[in-house]
């Protein structure tokens, strides 16, 4: 009778041990599957070189774009750190609010005094 206890006894032990690493596993399961669906944020959109200046941007996929999601960039150094920043754009630039970054997307339209000097004198 003691032996059948003792068995007993080891397999609820090694029962116990399973459900945890079990527990575990499946824990690990979900943080990987949250991180995973995270990072298939970003798969929307494209790295592209700006016109003018030599940065770059990440731009949203032509096929990704629908009147409820327009077209827009997002700031890459934020994308490093996970964050999905869209970044604002002017005439002259697209600029992240979060960390700042700038990226000249074309040349101001207006001329500049040197110029204007020029034509005049």
């Amino acid at each position: 009778m003691n032996e059948v206890l003792d068995a007993l006894g080891k397999a609820q032990s090694a029962l116990l041990e399973l459900q945890q690493q079990h527990f575990e596993l499946m824990n690990e399961n979900r943080k990987l599957k949250d991180k995973l669906k995270k990072e298939e944020r970003f798969d929307d959109y494209v790295l592209r070189e700006t016109p003018v200046g030599g940065r770059y941007i990440l731009e949203l996929r032509s096929e990704c774009i629908t009147p409820d999601r327009p077209a827009h960039a997002i700031c890459p150094l934020c994308r490093e750190d996970g964050r999905l920043i869209v970044m604002s754009k002017n005439d002259t630039h697209h600029s992240c609010s979060k960390c700042r970054f700038s990226a000249l997307h074309s040349r101001s339209q207006n001329k500049s005094l040197e110029e204007l000097g020029n034509e005049l004198g």
